[in-house]
């Protein structure tokens, strides 16, 4: 849905389609990022775990999402707009 949208503005406005891909690619970040994100906070609720150990749990959701976004942009499904 975003991807179309993006090619649709793209074609309107003449835009590169570069740009598109890197927003695509930022929203599909985001995504990955907030999903590991509140999946740690809801076990932070679940155990109470010491407030350390949810900052450093916290950090490496966002180290795991990177890789995880790298992975599936450049590897498994390249950013192409359909």
């Amino acid at each position: 849905m975003i991807g179309s949208l993006a090619t649709i503005l793209s074609r309107q406005l003449g835009w590169n389609l570069a740009i598109v891909k890197v927003r695509r690619t930022s929203v599909h970040f985001l995504f990955l990022f907030l999903s590991f994100f509140l999946f740690f906070c809801l076990l932070h609720l679940l155990f109470l775990f010491p407030h350390h150990v949810v900052i450093t749990i916290c950090i490496e959701s966002l180290l795991v999402s990177v890789v995880f976004h790298y992975l599936l942009s450049c590897h498994v499904m390249p950013c192409r707009i359909i």
